[in-house]
């Protein structure tokens, strides 16, 4: 069973991610001990070379006489919306430079608002690169909601499900909405099978005509298939086979998300 990876296989992204998770080197910091940022490894991999000076920040463009735009709008106003902009307005003047100022925050902030920053500036950085080389503004208008509304006289379930590496657990997401996005019920678990507990639930709650959506691909994937199932994942969505087959005019599709 390879166990960098969610599912038990073995595949070069997850080897990969694991060698980066390895070389992502804290010594140089200036305050003993370690945070570990719940990101992504990429987004890891860029706040450790923002750290480091790697990244031609603002102040590495002004040490090389490169001019520069002080502040972006658009940028603040998305600090402003997640609620961090008051935390760094007043660091910009006082701190010696924009590692300071990461390093600073990171510190104190708790771990889900590093997380939150660190997932903020990869993606200004990463917009503002598609832009300046690809000619690509994509306004926040033109992002399309991701839930949908089912047709009249029908249900829609849907499930997810995060992994918290600081504490060895992960949790479970279930609720269920009616044709106006209103909510008819909701379950949070702190452990167990999303999808197997959201077939368990309706269920027991005796819908019928019920979609099931879920962000993982991998999950949908595998359940619509009929492949052999021999890692973890796929033992568990054997025990779902019979609860789905009790179930009247009901399907499972992929939601896109980020996972």
């Amino acid at each position: 069973m390879w166990r960098f990876s969610h599912n038990g296989i073995d595949t070069v992204r997850s080897a990969s991610n694991n060698i980066m998770e390895a070389m992502l080197d804290n010594d140089h910091l200036k305050v003993p001990g370690k945070w570990n940022i719940q990101a992504p490894p990429k987004i890891k991999h860029f706040v450790w070379r923002l750290l480091r000076g790697c990244l031609p920040t603002m102040q590495r463009l002004v040490q090389k006489g490169i001019d520069y735009v002080l502040q972006n709008a658009r940028a603040i106003h998305t600090w402003q919306a997640a609620g961090l902009w008051s935390l760094i307005e007043p660091r910009i003047n006082t701190e010696d430079g924009l590692d300071d100022i990461i390093f600073n925050m990171l510190q104190q902030l708790q771990p889900a608002q590093q997380s939150l920053l660190s997932i903020i500036l990869w993606s200004i950085w990463k917009q503002r690169n598609d832009k300046i080389w690809n000619n690509l503004d994509i306004s926040p208008t033109m992002a399309k909601p991701l839930w949908t509304p089912p047709a009249a006289g029908i249900i829609k379930c849907n499930l997810d499900a995060a992994i918290f590496n600081y504490s060895q657990s992960f949790g479970v997401g279930i609720c269920i909405r009616g044709e106006h996005g209103k909510f008819i019920q909701c379950k949070m678990e702190t452990f167990g099978w999303p999808l197997y507990r959201a077939l368990k639930w309706i269920g027991k709650l005796g819908y019928q005509n019920v979609i099931f959506e879920s962000d993982c691909k991998m999950v949908v994937d595998n359940f619509a298939s009929n492949s052999s199932w021999v890692t973890d994942l796929h033992v568990i969505l054997s025990k779902c086979i019979p609860l789905f087959s009790n179930l009247s005019n009901c399907k499972g599709e992929f939601l896109l998300g980020t996972k």
